[in-house]
């Protein structure tokens, strides 16, 4: 049976709630107001600054355009006056210069500039009612401003109210219809999954009485395999055992030195260049199929009358001689090798 899958139904159940969730993330990237960015923070600490920074009223003067102005009027009325006392004078003397007319040229001019200096408190005073209504045409355009960005920090909050009453009002319908779509899900899941879990009882009985039968059957045949093979086993072994009684008297005898008999008392160590190409020889005979002790035996015949050591040879096949045991070839094809060693 296939196991059971109800998610493939989950989106059928949450329609409603997709949509509205769409809508509602629609409506938050298109109409979320962000934080409020004023046009007019430059220029209000502009003016701030300008107050903050203002210098204390002091009066110089020398540096008052309008003293400047009236010093220069001063000045040449001053100078005006020296000339006209200085001609009325001369007039009287018949046209000669004194000391008298001098003096009184002079007065003259030091009464222009007397009246001057009589004028710096007025000029002082008319300095400071300036600096006094500089200072307050800066509060009065910082004032402005001020207030028309307080008038756009409230509209702005009033459209972040105005956003955020909407998009609560879009995420309770989507939670809503979330809400509404899970209770229907879990309902019809639980039906599903019940007569889901009924028919698998019922397959899986039907399953394990067929199983049982099967396995019946193949307990019954692998007892009538397992007694044949003991036959074949039994028969096996009979072989073999005659096969040794051959071997016993058909094969020549070891003598005690390791060599066989009829040899020249001398022996060659194997090497492990000869040792690779035993084995060498042993894989190629594999690849062509099972090895049998006749085939180990050749090899060990060969070797052994090329002078190597016998004990060497048989130590270096061991493995592979106890699983040839039962298999064909236990005859000595004409090699010296005492066949008992391979029992």
């Amino acid at each position: 049976m296939a196991d059971f899958n109800f998610d493939k139904y989950w989106e059928d159940y949450f329609k409603d709630y997709y949509a509205r969730e769409k809508e509602r993330q629609q409506y938050q990237a298109q109409n979320n107001p962000g934080q409020y960015k004023s046009a007019y923070s430059g220029i209000i600490n502009d003016y701030r600054g300008r107050i903050q920074n203002r210098k204390p009223f002091s009066y110089d003067p020398f540096s008052d355009p309008v003293y400047q102005q009236s010093k220069k009027a001063a000045e040449e009325n001053g100078r005006l006056a020296m000339q006209n006392t200085m001609a009325q004078a001369s007039a009287l003397t018949g046209g000669y210069s004194n000391s008298w007319a001098s003096s009184a040229a002079q007065q003259s001019f030091n009464g222009y500039m007397r009246d001057l200096n009589e004028m710096i408190p007025e000029l002082s005073d008319a300095a400071y009612r300036r600096y006094a209504q500089e200072g307050q045409d800066l509060y009065y355009i910082l004032a402005m401003y001020e207030n028309a960005d307080q008038d756009d920090y409230n509209k702005h909050r009033d459209a972040v109210a105005d956003y955020q009453t909407m998009l609560s009002y879009l995420t309770n319908r989507a939670d809503t219809a979330y809400s509404q779509g899970s209770d229907r899900y879990k309902t019809d899941f639980s039906n599903a999954f019940n007569e889901y879990q009924a028919r698998q009882a019922a397959e899986e009985a039907a399953a394990k009485l067929a199983w049982d039968k099967e396995k019946y059957n193949r307990d019954e045949a692998f007892q009538r395999e397992q007694y044949e093979y003991q036959k074949q086993q039994d028969a096996a072994q009979m072989a073999y055992n005659y096969a040794k009684m051959y071997n016993n008297v058909g094969g020549n005898v070891k003598v005690a030195s390791g060599k066989t008999a009829g040899g020249n008392g001398q022996s060659k160590s194997i090497t492990k260049q000869v040792a690779d190409e035993l084995t060498t020889r042993y894989a190629k005979l594999a690849a062509k199929g099972a090895v049998t002790r006749e085939d180990i035996f050749s090899l060990i015949d060969e070797y052994e009358r090329a002078g190597y050591d016998t004990d060497e040879l048989f130590e270096l096949f061991k493995d592979k001689l106890e699983k040839t045991k039962g298999s064909s070839g236990g005859s000595n094809r004409g090699g010296g090798v005492n066949r008992n060693q391979a029992k």
